[in-house]
């Protein structure tokens, strides 16, 4: 008989944050990236090039701050600073809200977060049930008293 003996600061740490991203938009980055970059070396003119070198910066930042997702951890909530919530390629580096600054988490339509008293909405890409639940666990685990609730 085999016994397993399960290291419980260990299984702490391990929960002390979660890190949802949309690799769907990762993806897109990518693609944008690619192209720019073929675009600016396949230019002939030095204006079109640093123009393009420019888009390929900001394609950058893009990638990089939907790589790092949304983050829940027990200092805050942070996410990638969208200018339209569900359109990922309008995004201008990353917002934190720290953990005093919200009491209450409404989770919309399975992937919307808006935290209140910021009314600001987050969309966390969840593609399936079981990670829809996992998000509003932690949560409510993270933050005991922050009210949590689902709205289908």
């Amino acid at each position: 008989m085999r016994v397993v003996v399960r290291d419980a600061p260990l299984a702490a740490r391990k929960k002390k944050r979660l890190s949802v991203r949309s690799w769907t938009a990762c993806a897109g980055w990518t693609i944008i990236i690619v192209t720019l970059f073929l675009l600016v070396v396949l230019s002939s003119e030095a204006a079109t090039q640093t123009l393009l070198a420019l888009f390929v910066a900001y394609g950058i930042q893009g990638c990089w701050v939907e790589l790092i997702g949304v983050k829940i951890e027990s200092s805050g909530i942070s996410f990638p600073n969208r200018v339209f919530p569900r359109f990922p390629y309008l995004v201008l580096f990353r917002s934190k809200l720290p953990r005093r600054s919200f009491n209450r988490v409404d989770f919309v339509k399975k992937h919307v977060f808006i935290i209140y008293p910021a009314m600001r909405q987050i969309t966390v890409p969840v593609t399936r049930s079981c990670d829809e639940n996992r998000v509003v666990r932690f949560l409510r685990d993270t933050f005991p008293d922050l009210s949590v609730t689902i709205i289908q």
